[in-house]
């Protein structure tokens, strides 16, 4: 499964790749985990739709 773990941190939000995916990540990034541009005030369901349109084919999901 394709799956982005989003992880807020201080006021940023950070996206992990799972699964499938992770592998890429590392072989691009040399990380699994990157910081993305929104912030802690982000409207949570705009930012995981502009996430999931980013990336076709992963779910994503809010970690607490």
């Amino acid at each position: 499964m394709k799956l982005i773990q989003l992880r807020l941190i201080g006021d940023l939000w950070y996206a992990t790749w799972c699964g499938e995916g992770r592998e890429k990540m590392i072989r691009i990034f040399e990380i699994a985990t990157i910081p993305t541009s929104f912030r802690a005030a982000t409207d949570l369901h705009e930012m995981i739709k502009i996430i999931a349109e980013r990336n076709p084919g992963y779910n994503v999901e809010i970690l607490k």
